[in-house]
């Protein structure tokens, strides 16, 4: 089921039919340059969009994000390996460092400061996992659906990378 966006060039709200006598009434949000986008996953809102008889000329499918499924997946993130927390850990451990295994006292606490300094410095850059996104609103609908962030929060592109970065992630695209 492929997430399709429907765009207009002013703000609509549209009722079709979707079968069976029963109608949906279809609101397109505003964007900020003017104009609306919809978007819907369900198969047969889109059929029944796609069947109305002002398709095309009110509201079209946007060519450039026709499966935006797809556009909003995790790009997999480059791990650091892991590294042993001390020097402890490393003479404790039954593997035997070939660098440190006639190392002297004093060289073996300068190792494990050098080891402190770079927890520390890695701890304050959290990894963040990056998603790429075509445009603001898909990276407003990415927060809006996985976080449940209200759209009035994240207005400006500001706004979204800092609830973005609040939650553990990074838009790559906007």
């Amino acid at each position: 089921m492929a997430t399709k966006k429907y765009i207009a060039k002013s703000h609509i709200g549209i009722t079709v039919s979707v079968g069976n006598n029963r109608y949906t009434h279809v609101s397109f949000s505003a964007v900020t340059r003017g104009g609306s986008v919809f978007y819907t996953n369900d198969e047969n809102l889109q059929k029944a969009l796609e069947s109305h008889p002002r398709y095309g000329k009110l509201f079209k499918l946007d060519p450039s994000c026709a499966t935006s499924s797809k556009a909003i997946s995790p790009v997999p993130a480059v791990q650091a390996p892991a590294q042993p927390a001390s020097l402890a850990e490393v003479v404790g451990s039954s593997e035997i460092d070939p660098v440190h295994e006639n190392a002297a006292p004093a060289e073996a606490a300068d190792h494990e400061s050098e080891s402190e300094d770079a927890e520390q410095s890695s701890s304050a850059a959290p990894q963040l996992i990056q998603i790429s996104v075509p445009s603001l609103d898909d990276a407003k609908d990415y927060l809006c659906d996985k976080f449940g962030i209200s759209r009035t929060k994240i207005r400006s592109k500001v706004a979204i990378e800092k609830f973005a970065a609040d939650n553990g992630i990074e838009f790559v695209g906007i």
